[in-house]
């Protein structure tokens, strides 16, 4: 008994990773020089494509749901109504005239739906 007590207080005892070194702190130093790097929303990325080939359909190539997909939609087809900064998706701008339709996905999963998006002109063209 008393061999298991030793044995078993050795096995409590907190083990040590063997390193010895704790982090460093971060230093402080600016970046290098170089163009910042930006995060840009899908839209964004997608409507700038689309804009590229105007009066053409074409597929988003994410799937939402059909709220979403509804919302989206609605929003790109009324920018040219209600501007820029009362929509919420990001990359349109102001004078913008889209068109957009959804419906579920052809390819995607059950009640997953895309959306067509249509660029029709405007906003400093």
């Amino acid at each position: 008994m008393a061999a298991n007590k030793s044995n078993q207080k050795q096995t409590n005892q907190k083990k040590t990773s063997g390193s010895g070194t704790r982090p460093t702190l971060a230093k402080v130093e600016n970046p290098p020089d170089s163009v910042p790097w930006k995060r840009r929303s899908f839209w964004v990325v997608a409507l700038e494509e689309i804009r590229l080939n105007p009066r053409v359909w074409h597929r988003a190539d994410r799937l939402y749901t059909r709220a979403t997909a509804a919302q989206i939609a609605s929003d790109l087809r009324s920018v040219h109504r209600r501007g820029a900064k009362n929509v919420r998706v990001k990359g349109v701008v102001d004078g913008e005239a889209w068109d957009a339709r959804w419906e579920l996905s052809p390819d995607g999963p059950d009640n997953q739906y895309a959306i067509w998006v249509m660029y029709l002109g405007g906003g400093g063209d």
